[in-house]
């Protein structure tokens, strides 16, 4: 999921890879984005931000609504 973060800023074609490779390797996705030479782990942090990907959840996230 993490991955489609970076769609907007490298592509499709550049982020594709980085997923099959974390998988293979025991790597985390940045690392294998990293080695791959996609982005630095500086541009990683900022692009890649889970928190605003994902809503609030009734039943795990203290809902009021």
């Amino acid at each position: 999921m993490l991955i489609i973060a970076l769609n907007p800023h490298l592509g499709y074609d550049w982020v594709a890879p980085v997923a099959p490779k974390a998988d293979q390797e025991p790597k985390n996705r940045r690392q294998a984005g990293v080695e791959l030479g996609d982005f630095t782990v500086t541009e990683f942090h900022p692009w890649v931000q889970p928190n605003p990907m994902t809503p609030p959840h009734p039943s795990r996230d203290n809902f009021q609504g």
